[in-house]
C-alpha cells in the first residue's frame, strides 16, 4: 500500500490505528515497524496539504521525535529516517518525556542511556 493508492475520507487529514492488544498497543520491532510505516503513509497525505504550516510541520516532527524515543534501541535504519524527516521538517521540540528519577538520569547520562537502563530494570 502507497500513500498514492489510499483514498482518504476528504475530510480526514490524519490515520488513527487503534484496538486492544492490537499490534499498536505492543512494544516490539514488529509493531514499531508497522508505526514507522503508518506514520509515512499518514504524513505523505498530510505535507503536501499544509508544506507551508509551520505548526503542522512541527507537530509532525514532534511525532517524528516520539517514535524515535519509543523504539530505541530498535529499528536503527527507521530512525535514522525519522531524524533525516524532522531535520526536513525544521527541527523538533519534544523533549525525552520523563519524570522523577528517569528524569534525573536523562540529565546526568543523556535520554538514550537513560532509556536503556528502564529496558534493563524493567525486564
Amino acid at each position: 500500500v502507497t500513500a498514492s493508492s489510499i483514498t482518504p475520507n476528504k475530510p480526514a487529514v490524519y490515520n488513527y490505528r487503534s484496538g486492544v492488544n492490537g499490534l499498536s498497543t505492543q512494544k516490539h520491532k514488529l509493531a514499531y515497524s508497522s508505526l514507522f510505516r503508518s506514520m509515512e503513509l499518514s504524513f505523505d497525505l498530510v505535507l503536501p496539504k499544509y508544506q507551508e504550516n509551520e505548526s503542522i510541520k512541527r507537530a509532525i516532527a514532534n511525532i517524528w521525535q516520539s517514535f524515535i524515543y519509543e523504539a530505541y534501541p530498535s529499528l536503527k535504519n527507521e530512525r535514522k529516517i525519522a531524524a533525516l524527516e524532522i531535520k526536513k521538517l525544521g527541527g523538533t521540540t519534544f523533549a525525552y518525556p520523563a519524570g522523577g528519577w528517569t528524569q534525573m538520569m536523562v540529565k546526568l547520562l543523556g535520554w538514550k542511556i537513560a532509556k536503556r537502563i528502564k529496558l534493563i530494570l524493567n525486564h
